[in-house]
């Protein structure tokens, strides 16, 4: 009988330790991913990894530069969104994970802030979302000629992914909506492998 209860009660604190809420507040997605479809995939300068390019986009690189990331660039060049790798100091890779991924949310916005000075703007400060089994946290702000940017910051095989989507100042015929933009880099948190 005292076997039974200790079973009973090892089974009901598992289930109630792994249902937990969370110490943080975790909000839905904002933006859905875009029904769109994808052209094909490409590397990364250090083929560390992949993403599906919109159809619609064209990827391009800096051959210049020694950076392991992706660009992917609306065809009327409207818009851009850059994928790359964050790279923790050691002592952060310590933290949990939802600490880790608002670190990094609260960081990437310190560094931008100061990148972009008087001509930044926070729209939306580091926030977590989940988006399925997917928790990111991410952030919008404007910059420079009044663009708009949202970064997003996820994991994925055990690295951290930054994607950052900017409206361009390029004279575009026809400028790309928040909405269009935002739910385009959406989408492309599922294809990076």
């Amino acid at each position: 009988m005292n076997r039974k209860l200790l079973i009973i009660f090892l089974v009901l604190s598992i289930s109630f330790f792994e249902c937990a809420p969370s110490k943080y507040r975790i909000g839905g997605a904002i933006y859905s991913p875009a029904a769109i479809s994808f052209s094909e995939s490409v590397f990364s300068f250090k083929k560390s990894f992949s993403v599906a390019v919109p159809e619609g986009w064209f990827s391009t690189m800096d051959k210049n530069l020694d950076r392991d990331e992706i660009w992917l660039v609306k065809e009327n060049y409207s818009g851009v969104i850059k994928i790359g790798i964050i790279n923790f100091p050691l002592q952060l890779e310590k933290q949990d994970f939802e600490e880790k991924l608002l670190i990094a949310g609260e960081l990437s916005s310190g560094l931008m802030k100061r990148k972009f000075g008087e001509k930044f703007s926070s729209i939306r400060n580091p926030a977590l979302f989940k988006s399925g089994n997917i928790l990111y946290t991410d952030y919008e702000f404007r910059f420079e000629n009044d663009q708009f940017a949202r970064i997003v910051i996820f994991e994925n095989r055990g690295k951290l992914f930054e994607l950052f989507a900017y409206s361009s100042d390029y004279k575009a015929s026809t400028k790309i909506s928040t909405l269009e933009l935002y739910s385009t880099q959406q989408s492309l948190i599922g294809t990076i492998q």
